[in-house]
C-alpha cells in the first residue's frame, strides 16, 4: 500500500482550526466545490470530552480509466467518516478519517493530526 503524506500550515490556534475543519457545513461545502453531488450530513455528534464524529455522504460521477471501471462504478456513493479525539493539553488534535465507496472492494483511511510545528504555529498533517 502506498502512503500519501500531506502537510498544510496555518497561523491560527488549533481550536480555531478544529472549529473550522470539524464543521459539517464546511465539509459539505468542500465536497460540493470538488464536484460531489447530493451532499448530505449524515451525522454530527459532539462528545462530552470535546470529540466530534462527522459522517458525510455524496454521489460522485467520475470518468475513470478502463482498468478502474472494473473496480469502481462511474456513478457511486461515497461515505466519509471523521472521528476527532478530544484536544491534547497543548491543543493538538488527532482523528481518523475514512472513505467508503459503495460497490468498490476497498476503502481509504488515514490518521491526520493538528500539532504545533516549527514552520508555522500549527500544522495539519495526514498519512493516507
Amino acid at each position: 500500500m502506498k502512503a500519501i503524506h500531506e502537510e498544510f500550515h496555518y497561523a491560527c490556534p488549533p481550536a480555531e482550526l478544529f472549529a473550522l475543519i470539524s464543521s459539517g457545513a464546511l465539509q459539505l461545502e468542500t465536497i460540493a466545490h470538488l464536484g460531489g453531488m447530493d451532499t448530505e450530513l449524515v451525522e454530527q455528534t459532539l462528545t462530552p470530552d470535546g470529540g466530534v464524529k462527522l459522517v458525510t455522504r455524496q454521489r460522485t460521477g467520475v470518468e475513470l480509466p478502463g482498468f478502474a471501471k472494473r473496480l469502481v462504478p462511474a456513478s457511486t456513493t461515497v461515505t466519509q467518516t471523521y472521528i476527532w479525539e478530544p484536544a491534547g493539553e497543548d491543543g493538538s488534535r488527532e482523528w481518523i478519517w475514512s472513505a467508503e465507496i459503495k460497490g468498490a472492494p476497498f476503502r481509504w483511511e488515514g490518521r491526520p493530526s493538528c500539532v504545533r510545528a516549527d514552520r508555522a504555529p500549527y500544522t495539519f498533517s495526514t498519512e493516507r
